[in-house]
């Protein structure tokens, strides 16, 4: 269910960011796609976004512990003219 959850915030933070390109907010777009504690990575082109993100398996206080999943998405940018 992490792993989903996981792969869920990637493909939301990469699919808000292709259409607002504020890329300042990935964090916080991430966290609210899935509610819990997320690490975001932001890779861009003049064409797409790319959007890794790490999430851990364990809930506080044993999230000290390195298991985690990850997310991976890419979402082509929409250029508004």
């Amino acid at each position: 269910m992490i792993a989903l959850s996981c792969q869920d915030a990637a493909r939301v933070t990469a699919r808000t960011l292709a259409i607002d390109d504020d890329t300042s907010q990935a964090q916080s777009i991430a966290q609210r796609a899935i509610q819990t504690a997320v690490t975001v990575r932001v890779q861009q082109t003049d064409t797409t976004i790319t959007v890794h993100t790490q999430c851990p398996v364990l809930p506080k206080p044993l999230s000290g512990v390195p298991f985690h999943v990850e997310g991976y998405a890419v979402a082509t940018r929409e250029l508004l003219q």
